[in-house]
């Protein structure tokens, strides 16, 4: 053999020596699947707060425009009606002009929270009678209804604690046909019918009547409706008021 056929043998022995076996294969698969394991639910996280804090920012302007709403009105929160009679009878057409929209134009876009996948919303006309926002406010601000019980017109000074009570917060997701959310029937159920109130990694953002955004547990259960904590989130005086009140 002459030295350029042993010089081939020994190169070609070197490469059968360092080309990686099937076990070595599989172990560096195996690495890579542990690594992705450990960083996807970080990423999916991640992902979530992004998302969260996205939908805060909305609802603090939301809260904005309803507060810019009271001062324009004699401290009256925008209301909301259950006869249909009243055109503009939705608190998100009524603070429109304070969030740069309008009732002829598209629905703005902070009126959609990242977390839900509702695209619909962000492509349709504010005075579309069959889609909604996906926030509710509480009933408690003010509603006008068939029956005197819950009918209820207030005013921002009626607020006992305006850094407590809730104006408006998520909706639950795959409820489209709410715009409010009703403290005593939601929590006595202990469904929370159209209040999202785990939307965002077991939690949900609020607006309080002082304009500030919480991110807040609320955990289900229909004890819920009995826990006095709560009465002065959802409560403007941190009870339950029967109507008429004007």
């Amino acid at each position: 053999m002459n030295k350029f056929s042993s010089f081939i043998s020994q190169h070609s022995s070197f490469q059968r020596k360092r080309s990686f076996t099937l076990i070595e294969l599989l172990v560096v698969i195996a690495i890579i699947a542990i690594l992705a394991g450990m960083l996807l639910p970080a990423l999916n996280r991640a992902r979530n707060m992004g998302k969260t804090a996205s939908c805060s920012a909305n609802q603090k302007s939301i809260g904005s425009g309803f507060l810019l709403y009271c001062d324009d009105f004699q401290e009256y929160f925008p209301l909301n009606a259950k006869t249909w009679e009243i055109p503009s009878r939705y608190w998100f057409r009524l603070i429109a002009p304070y969030v740069g929209g309008s009732l002829t134009g598209l629905t703005p876009k902070i009126y959609h929270c990242p977390a839900t996948k509702r695209a619909a919303i962000m492509n349709s006309k504010l005075d579309n009678n069959y889609l909604y926002p996906d926030y509710v406010a509480n009933q408690e601000n003010g509603w006008i209804d068939t029956s005197s019980y819950w009918t209820k017109i207030r005013r921002l000074r009626m607020i006992l604690k305006p850094s407590s009570y809730v104006m408006l917060m998520d909706r639950r997701t795959g409820r489209l046909d709410q715009e409010v959310f009703n403290w005593v029937n939601d929590s006595n159920d202990g469904c929370f019918k159209s209040m999202g109130i785990s939307i965002h990694m077991g939690r949900a953002n609020y607006v309080h009547a002082d304009g500030h955004v919480s991110y807040m547990l609320l955990s289900e259960g229909s004890w819920i409706a009995h826990d006095s904590f709560y009465d002065e989130y959802f409560y403007p005086t941190g009870k339950f008021q029967s109507g008429p009140i004007r």
